[in-house]
């Protein structure tokens, strides 16, 4: 996850650039100086177990906030990841 953000924080990617390459996040929050929270859940892989396998999907969130130029700023994902 982190080779892919990284270098989209670096870049100045906007919010335009997201939702064209990953889709409308999951949901969205306002930032209190300004800018917006992105949130994007994903399914990340799983386990399957037994004695039915059931498959047990990793989820993974992954946050990203926006400045008020609308430029990546920072980010965030969980473990499941």
């Amino acid at each position: 996850m982190e080779a892919s953000l990284k270098p989209a924080e670096l870049q100045g990617k906007d919010k335009a650039w997201f939702e064209k390459n990953w889709g409308a996040p999951s949901g969205k929050a306002s930032r209190f100086f300004g800018g917006e929270t992105w949130t994007y859940y994903r399914i990340a892989g799983g386990k399957s177990g037994l004695p039915l396998f059931n498959f047990k999907p990793n989820e993974c969130q992954i946050t990203l906030k926006f400045d008020k130029d609308e430029k990546l700023s920072d980010y965030g994902y969980s473990s499941g990841c």
